[in-house]
């Protein structure tokens, strides 16, 4: 390593990647290395005196890995699509009633969630790398301008082929429509004291999605069709690779045309869209979360004129450009889908995807700013495991990896109120943990009210908009300086 490389450790990473074949680096990756290495290689390689000229063909090499690695997602999307279509063909052909059949095959489509998004993520973040070092192209966002959902992994979902965008959308929409399923069993086993991360849990929650499509009003086999139908206009709707897509093949719905269908044809979709909507009025007394979940895929596709994002200014206003610079991206997006979702709703009630959106946003500032760096210094101190001493069941560190999965705004509550460590190192990074933990714990009660009791008016979310979209409100708390200043004013 020549001396006056700036970062010697990072060269040698770089020294070794490029003693491989490009097809062994797209092996490696997510192996022995992971993508923010790449990244990191990348970067010091753009800054370092000493590995620019050492290594000029870094460009053209990471042009290749990043096409290399488009392609393995692709490639890892499509064997996804495969196994669930051969679990679905199996499933129909065990039985002789067919619609019994949807519940275990809408189950199974939810239980992929985790996999898929985690593939879309590391598809979208690999497109970056065939953009040369210090330009901007059309159509590729840069790492931290992206959030790890449907609308940020947009780029990547529009080069797959498009039975396979179609088979992601169908994941995620029946996630979506099963989650309040899935929460109320994490809470239920908070509480209880039970594993959540057991092979016995996992057959609980999937039984328990099954039971709920089961004894919803709406027929299993109609409602999977309505996702399926939903995932086909919304593939269309994002510009998929449709040009050489035939629709109707073994594996899609046998309802749709034969036919070769084109962005023209889209605009017929918006009349079943009405009939999906009479289909699900017509259902009484069906279970909250799959009423919530179905009237969150005829969402999907209503149109307002006014974006999201339309409301940003009025955001700054009320939060005051101190908070507002201030806030994580994420949370700022978050408070523009709220203040969507609050101004197109015209009802005294039905309020409830607002408050859990609104919960997310706090739940994305309150873990950037306390609890992933705190994660972080234990991490970096050697933490195998954080549990609060023995007394939480939701560790924040598991096996010396943060443990993302099951933890939510409710776990997190319970560590700043109950654990005298976390409360701390809060405290001595200058915060009002006090303040934050009654704010947390009651932030959280309303999430899940309105995501299990489907209860939350024009009063309560009026309340929240109140404590969280001001100047001197519970998002300052994560601001001491902020607020501090909001308070001196007030005085």
């Amino acid at each position: 390593m020549a001396p006056d490389c700036i970062d010697p450790k990072a060269g040698g990473f770089l020294r070794d990647l490029m003693k491989k074949s490009v097809p062994e680096i797209v092996a490696d990756c997510g192996n022995d290395y992971d993508f923010g290495e790449l990244w990191e290689a990348r970067l010091h390689w753009s800054g370092c005196p000493a590995c620019r000229p050492e290594f000029a063909v870094v460009p053209a090499i990471f042009k290749q890995i990043g096409v290399g690695l488009e392609q393995k997602w692709r490639d890892v999307l499509s064997g996804c699509k495969d196994d669930f279509v051969a679990k679905k063909a199996s499933l129909l052909a065990a039985t002789g009633d067919l619609p019994s059949a949807y519940p275990e095959i809408i189950a199974e489509l939810a239980l992929w969630e985790s996999d898929v998004g985690s593939f879309l993520c590391h598809g979208q973040e690999v497109l970056i790398l065939r953009v040369p070092f210090g330009s901007r192209e059309e159509g590729v966002a840069w790492p931290g301008e992206w959030e790890p959902n449907l609308s940020g992994w947009r780029e990547f979902i529009r080069t797959l082929e498009f039975d396979i965008q179609c088979f992601v959308y169908d994941v995620m929409l029946s996630h979506d429509l099963l989650m309040p399923v899935r929460e109320r069993m994490d809470s239920e086993y908070a509480e209880t004291g039970l594993d959540r991360f057991t092979l016995e849990a996992f057959k609980d929650l999937q039984q328990r999605m099954e039971t709920a499509i089961a004894n919803s009003r709406l027929q299993p086999d109609v409602l999977f069709s309505i996702i399926e139908t939903a995932s086909l206009a919304h593939s269309l709707v994002s510009g998929g690779r449709l040009e050489k897509t035939i629709v109707g093949t073994t594996d899609a719905p046998t309802d749709l045309p034969q036919k070769i269908l084109t962005t023209q044809e889209t605009k017929a979709l918006q009349g079943v869209r009405q009939e999906w909507k009479r289909d699900f009025d017509s259902i009484e007394d069906s279970l909250d979360s799959l009423k919530a979940g179905q009237n969150a895929i005829v969402r999907l596709f209503e149109e307002h004129r006014r974006p999201a994002a339309a409301y940003e200014p009025y955001i700054a206003v009320q939060l005051g450009e101190p908070l507002h610079s201030r806030l994580h991206q994420m949370t700022l997006r978050a408070l523009q889908v709220v203040e969507h979702l609050y101004n197109v709703n015209q009802e005294p009630d039905g309020f409830a995807l607002f408050a859990v959106r609104m919960a997310q946003g706090y739940e994305n500032e309150l873990n950037v700013r306390i609890i992933g760096p705190i994660v972080i210094e234990l991490l970096a101190a050697g933490t195998q495991t954080y549990d609060a001493q023995g007394k939480s069941k939701e560790p924040l560190i598991r096996w010396g990896k943060e443990h993302r999965r099951g933890m939510t705004l409710g776990s997190w509550a319970w560590y700043l109120k109950y654990d005298p460590t976390m409360r701390s190192k809060v405290s001595e990074r200058g915060f009002d943990v006090e303040a934050i933990s009654k704010d947390a714990a009651w932030v959280s009660e309303v999430r899940n009210k309105a995501a299990h009791d489907f209860a939350c008016d024009r009063t309560l979310a009026d309340e929240l908009r109140r404590r969280i979209l001001c100047r001197d409100g519970i998002l300052s708390r994560f601001h001491p300086v902020v607020a501090a200043s909001a308070a001196a004013l007030k005085d």
